[in-house]
C-alpha cells in the first residue's frame, strides 16, 4: 500500500511538473501572439493615416501648382527655390515608404519613419526589392521588420540620449542568387558580454534590457522559413543579417 501512494505522489508529482511547463510555454506563446495582433492593428491605423495623408497632398497639388507658377511670373528665385525643396520634402516623407509595397507594410514603415523623425533619428530605407516581396505570410512580415526596426529605434534613443548626437538607423532588402537578403545596422551603447552572447538565444536577454520577447520573435520567424540570422556588435553599432531562401 505504501508503495503504491509513493508512486501515486510521484505520478502526480511529474504531471505538475508537466503542467507547468506547458502553461509556461502557453503563455510565452500567447505573449508572442498578443504583440503580432498588435503590431497589425497599429498597421491598419498607420495606413489609415497614410492613406489620409496622400489624399490631402493630392487636394492641394493644385494650390501648388499655382504657387509655382507666381513665383515663376514674379522671377521670386529664392522663395521658389525654398517652396519647392519644402514641398519635395514632405512628399518624399510620404513616398519613401510606399513604393512598391502593400497596405500593411505601408502602414509599418510610415508609423516607424515618423517615430525617427519626431526622435531626431536618421532612418533611411535601401530597398532593392519591396519588403512586401519577402517570401513569409503577410502577418510575419510585419512581425518580423516590425520587431527588427523596434529594437534599432530603443537602441539608438538610448545611445543619442547619452551622446548628443544625431543616431542612424539603415534597413537594406536586396535579393541575390536566390536568397533575400535583409540587414539593419545602427547605433547602440555597449552590450554586456552576457547578453551579446545570449542574444537570439534564450529568453531574458536583449539588446534593450527587457525580456527579449522581440528578438527571440526575430529568431523563430527566420528560423521557421529555413532562414539564416547573424549579427555583429562592434564600436557601438549593431548589425544584423537575415537570409531567407527565395522558394520556401
Amino acid at each position: 500500500m505504501e508503495n503504491i501512494l509513493i508512486n501515486l505522489i510521484a505520478i502526480l508529482s511529474l504531471s505538475t511538473t508537466f503542467t507547468t511547463i506547458l502553461l509556461i510555454q502557453n503563455r510565452k506563446r500567447n505573449k508572442a501572439l498578443d504583440k503580432q495582433i498588435s503590431y497589425a492593428e497599429e498597421s491598419m491605423v498607420q495606413l489609415n493615416d497614410a492613406f489620409t495623408k496622400v489624399k490631402k497632398e493630392r487636394h492641394d497639388f493644385l494650390k501648388h501648382v499655382a504657387a509655382i507658377q507666381y513665383m515663376v511670373e514674379k522671377k521670386q528665385t529664392e522663395e521658389l527655390y525654398q517652396y519647392t525643396k519644402n514641398l519635395t520634402q514632405n512628399y518624399e516623407k510620404t513616398n519613401l515608404s510606399i513604393k512598391g509595397e502593400n497596405g500593411a507594410v505601408v502602414g509599418l514603415l510610415n508609423k516607424y519613419s515618423q517615430r525617427a523623425s519626431q526622435t531626431g533619428i536618421q532612418l533611411a530605407f535601401y530597398l532593392d526589392v519591396p519588403i512586401s516581396s519577402l517570401p513569409l505570410p503577410n502577418h510575419e512580415i510585419i512581425t518580423l521588420i516590425g520587431n527588427v526596426l523596434e529594437n534599432s529605434l530603443d537602441a539608438s534613443e538610448k545611445w543619442q540620449r547619452n551622446h548628443k548626437e544625431k543616431a542612424t538607423i539603415q534597413l537594406c532588402l536586396t535579393k541575390k542568387a536566390g536568397l533575400y537578403i535583409l540587414t539593419c545596422e545602427n547605433d547602440t551603447l555597449p552590450l554586456p558580454t552576457k547578453v551579446v552572447d545570449n542574444l537570439f538565444e534564450k529568453s531574458g536577454f536583449s539588446t534593450k534590457n527587457t525580456d527579449g520577447l522581440g528578438t527571440l520573435i526575430i529568431k523563430d520567424t527566420v528560423y521557421a522559413h529555413n532562414g539564416y540570422l547573424d549579427f555583429i556588435h562592434k564600436n557601438e553599432k549593431f548589425f544584423l543579417k537575415i537570409k531567407l531562401p527565395a522558394v520556401l
